[in-house]
Formats: C-alpha cells, sequence, structure tokens
C-alpha cells in the first residue's frame, strides 16, 4: 500500500493499493496501527490516550524512532531516507515487541507478487516445561518434559534438580542427554516404579525421590537460566504436606499440564499452586504418561497484521508498504 511520497528513496514496485488520502508518516520516527473499521482511531497514544473501546479496534500497532506510542518495551529502530523497518526472520517474527521484533535494514519494497515466504512455527528456545508430574503410592514417581521450542532440544543443556525439605541447594540432580524433538516428551521415572511407568521412561533416576513437599527445579546448564519450577524452593509446606488442593496437588495425585500452557514457572522462590496450569488426576494415574497434548502449535491466525512492513523514507515522508497476510509473507 502506498502512502506519501517524494521523489528521492527507493522507488516501491507496482502498489497494490494507492491511498487517495495519503498518510504522512514522519521519516526518523513515528507510528502506524492497523485497525478494524473505516473510521479514525481517534487516539494516538501519546497526548490523546487510548480508550478500552480503541484498544479494542487495534490489530497491530508499530512505533518507531522516538515514537510514544509502540508494542511492548521499546520502540523499532529509528529510521532515515536510506533504512526501512522491517520484522525479522523474514517477516516472521512477532513476539508483540517493537524493539525486538523490527530491525533496520535497507528498503526492499514488495507486493503481492513477490515470491512468498512461508512462516514456519516461532522458536522459542525457552519454551521448555515439565508437562507431568507423577506422585504415586510406593515408588510410583516419575516427571515428564515437554519441548514447546518449535525446534529440536540438545537435552545435554538440561538439568533437574530436586530440592527436598524446603532446602535451598540442590540434592539429587540429573543431567539429561540426547535430542529431544519438537512437540515430544522426555520421561524421567523411578528406577522401581510400576512397570507402566517404566514402558514410556526414558531414563530412570534418583532425582525422582521426591515427596509431595519437595521442590523441582528445570534449568538449562550453559546460561543457568530456570525454566520451570514445582513447588517452592526454601518452602515446606505442612499441613497439607503439598502444594495445591483438591485434585490438583502435589502428593498422591497425577498433574498433567493444561493444553494451552506453552511456557513454565521461572521464579522457583515464589509462592507456588499448582491450580491454575495443571490438570489433576487420582493417585497412580499412568495412561497420560508419555505424550502430551499442547496447543503450543496451532494454526496461524487469520486476520491481518502489520507484519510484512516497510517503511520507506523519502525526503520528509516515507512511502508505506503492508502485506495483510500473517502466515504467508511476501
Amino acid at each position: 500500500m502506498q502512502e506519501a511520497g517524494a521523489a528521492n528513496g527507493q522507488p516501491l514496485p507496482a502498489p497494490d493499493y494507492i491511498d487517495p488520502t495519503p498518510i504522512a508518516i514522519g521519516a526518523a520516527s513515528g507510528k502506524v496501527v492497523l485497525v478494524t473499521g473505516t473510521t479514525s482511531l481517534g487516539c494516538n497514544g501519546g497526548s490523546k490516550p487510548c480508550d478500552a473501546n480503541q484498544l479494542a479496534r487495534i490489530i497491530d500497532l508499530v512505533g518507531f524512532g522516538t515514537a510514544n506510542y509502540y508494542e511492548g518495551a521499546a520502540a523499532a529502530p529509528t529510521l532515515s531516507t536510506v533504512l526501512s523497518a522491517q520484522r525479522k526472520s523474514g517477516g516472521c517474527q512477532d513476539t508483540d515487541e517493537n524493539g525486538d521484533d523490527f530491525e533496520a535494514l535497507a528498503p526492499a519494497p514488495r507486493n503481492t507478487a513477490t515470491e512468498i515466504n512461508l512462516c514456519a512455527p516461532v522458536v522459542n528456545p525457552d519454551a521448555v516445561f515439565f508437562s507431568e508430574y507423577l506422585e504415586g503410592s510406593s515408588n510410583n514417581k516419575a516427571l515428564e518434559i515437554y519441548n514447546a521450542t518449535g525446534a529440536d532440544l540438545d537435552l545435554s543443556d538440561i538439568r533437574v534438580e530436586l530440592y527436598a525439605n524446603g532446602a535451598t541447594t540442590p540434592g539429587n540432580q540429573q543431567v539429561l542427554s540426547g535430542t529431544l524433538a519438537n512437540d515430544d516428551v522426555y520421561v524421567i521415572a523411578n528406577a522401581a516404579a510400576a512397570p507402566e511407568i517404566l514402558a514410556v521412561a526414558d531414563i530412570t533416576s534418583t532425582v525422582t525421590y521426591f515427596n509431595g513437599d519437595d521442590a523441582l527445579v528445570l534449568r538449562r546448564i550453559s546460561t543457568d537460566a530456570v525454566l520451570d519450577s514445582i513447588g517452592q524452593v526454601g518452602h515446606r509446606p505442612s499441613n497439607p504436606a503439598y502444594w495445591g488442593s483438591g485434585d490438583v496437588r502435589t502428593a498422591d495425585r497425577t498433574i498433567v499440564r493444561m493444553p494451552d500452557i506453552c511456557s513454565g514457572d521461572t521464579d522457583p522462590f515464589d509462592v507456588y499452586d499448582p491450580v491454575p496450569e495443571w490438570l489433576g488426576y487420582p493417585v497412580d494415574t499412568f495412561i497420560y504418561l508419555g505424550s502430551h497434548t499442547s496447543n503450543c502449535f496451532g494454526p496461524a491466525p487469520t486476520g491481518p497484521r502489520l507484519s510484512r512492513l516497510f517503511l520507506l523514507p523519502v525526503r520528509t515522508f516515507p512511502k508505506l508498504l503492508i502485506s495483510p497476510s500473517p502466515s504467508a509473507k511476501r
């Protein structure tokens, strides 16, 4: 879509649409909003704050340079007559963080005749978490780890840590090995667990020597980053000796992560309650172990967004090109 422009700068390919009332967007800084409806939004996020109804109309927002309204913690980079704002990963990165999602590059305008770039699932290297926790009778203990990163996971960089009886330093630990495919699980079991558990286990380990009042941490070794946690490190619950309530608790139950949960609890020291993120099943429920139902890789949204937005500054005004398809980037 072509907006206001002048004689200098990178020429556009044949526009798919020429705005009959072109928008004059600042060459170095500005904001562009994609909204529903045909009437003006009536706010700018700065001197005219947007109310709830106006915010509900916003499909996508890009603030760049010194703009005072943008998605996330920072605006996209400052532009110039030789730089345009382009989404990273070939137009596919959209984390609602303008400062992270856009980079300033030489203009490369496109239109609907340009070859399509299909976006694969967004890769999130930290989307690794406990998907099942089994604290059953006797030695029926197991942990399941799910890979929702969008790529294969090197397990040699992953460690599970057990913090028993309110300890602040880990006791039993287990460094994993091998490669875990995207959308797959890795099961750690107690060596003396029931045959149904051992049949789906990838490894047996003493890190499963936990009770309902012991905390567990999933950690990336190379960065020392916590990927997920169960329980509260440094705290031992009593009366009752577990976290949670009803069927969703860490003692004498199997709990399974809800399908819509796509990241872990990365603060192992905060107050812990599994109820908002877990489903609870009776003691010694084994049938869910070895696979995980997840909505983390659902179909791409069909609505438009400013995911292929090129701001091509020319003199004091830029030209603007938008491709509305979120799953087929041009």
